[in-house]
């Protein structure tokens, strides 16, 4: 009877602090058509359970399919600032490769490491020369057959196991002055007609 008891509160403890299942999200995005430097943000989060500290990070991220050949949009960097490493001490190596279609680069924060909870990075992208279309946007590198999903690393420099809840990019074309115009009279003109 005493070990059943004794069990039972090492799984109660053992459950109390367990580390929480570590979310990255993605996201579906609404960008302007044919504009650079557009900025998304991706969330990482905790699903319960206590939020666990990371030490490092190794961002991969895959916008489109990466090959072509339609003309698509690409990355034009990616920024750390108002992001979960954005603190004293932090530090990024890497950035855009592969004409645009992917980030491969790393945030190291300082040694106390930061919180899992927050924007974890924010993509500029590039949207110059298309008009419209939804286009994939993922936190894994999958291009030629590779598998490089996003990491955060713990104290020990080991990949935390995450959920990565890949999203999109949708364009949508902005509407040309004249068209405004040509609208605006219309409905002038209708207003007229309704007060006769």
């Amino acid at each position: 009877m005493r070990k059943l008891l004794l069990a039972c509160c090492f799984v109660g403890l053992t459950a109390q602090f367990s580390l929480a299942e570590i979310v990255v999200a993605v996201g579906d995005h609404d960008v302007l058509a044919n504009t650079a430097n557009q900025q998304i943000d991706v969330l990482v989060s905790t699903d319960g359970g206590q939020s666990p500290t990371i030490f490092g990070s190794n961002l991969h991220f895959q916008l489109a399919d990466g090959t072509g050949p339609i003309v698509e949009p690409v990355f034009n960097g990616f920024s750390i600032d108002g992001s979960i490493f954005d603190v004293t001490g932090s530090g990024t190596a890497g950035g855009v490769v592969g004409g645009g279609q992917f980030i491969d680069a790393s945030a190291t924060p300082p040694a106390a490491g930061v919180d899992a909870n927050g924007i974890l990075v924010s993509l500029l992208i590039d949207t110059t020369g298309i008009t419209s279309g939804t286009f994939a946007l993922s936190g894994t590198i999958t291009e030629g057959g590779a598998n490089l999903p996003t990491q955060l690393l713990d104290g020990n420099a080991a990949a935390r196991t995450l959920v990565i809840n890949d999203g999109s990019v949708t364009i949508s074309a902005v509407p040309e002055p004249s068209s405004v115009v040509i609208v605006v009279a219309f409905g002038g003109i209708v207003l007229c007609r309704r007060r006769r």
